[in-house]
């Protein structure tokens, strides 16, 4: 989460302003996924499984931007807009795939 809010407030005024967006989901899911308590485990790992799959080499190049809007941002299992929602999961995915090409090459 810290790194994509720090990715959208370099975007300025309007990056700040997503940035809060994409705060706001994010506490609402861990809201909603905290009154689960006893699914929360059970999500979390489910969820690491999904993102790990979706960073393998033969995975397919919007795997990860799809898990991610399943996982973070559909809290009704709505297909990924195209639109303005499915911009922020682009480069919500394009920062952790950074993040991963960083640490193999360092």
């Amino acid at each position: 989460m810290w790194l994509c809010l720090r990715r959208l407030k370099e975007e300025g005024k309007e990056g700040v302003e997503m940035g809060q967006y994409v705060y706001e989901i994010h506490t609402h899911d861990v809201e909603l996924r905290v009154s689960k308590a006893g699914e929360l485990e059970k999500i979390f790992y489910g969820n690491i499984v999904a993102y790990d799959a979706a960073m393998l080499p033969d995975a397919k190049q919007d795997e990860l931007m799809k898990v991610l809007w399943r996982n973070v941002f559909s809290d009704d299992g709505s297909e990924m807009p195209i639109d303005a929602a499915k911009d922020t999961v682009q480069a919500c995915s394009y920062l952790a795939l950074l993040m991963l090409i960083a640490k193999a090459v360092y």
